[in-house]
């Protein structure tokens, strides 16, 4: 199993000293497991879109997710339905 997690600390990678973030190609990857590389590349594409005074987009949790599916269905039946006094 792999994994990579947002509570770890920030750790050298032998390979990479030296260079910049923004200058990093998929070549100098090539030696390190997938889910680092798309980790990189992510932090690579999060720098130039903030570099360039762009936002990033916020990414939905599983949970809230879900709740946006069950809000819908509850919309839906809602929007179906007639009410009489």
């Amino acid at each position: 199993m792999q994994g990579v997690t947002v509570f770890s600390k920030f750790k050298k990678l032998k390979g990479l000293e030296g260079y910049k973030i923004q200058k990093l190609r998929d070549t100098d990857l090539k030696k390190y497991n997938k889910l680092l590389i798309k980790a990189i590349l992510d932090a690579h594409h999060t720098f130039n879109v903030i570099q360039s005074g762009g936002e990033i987009e916020k990414i939905p949790s599983p949970m809230m997710k879900a709740v946006k599916k069950i809000n819908g269905m509850f919309k839906k039946e809602g929007s179906k339905s007639t009410w009489t006094s």
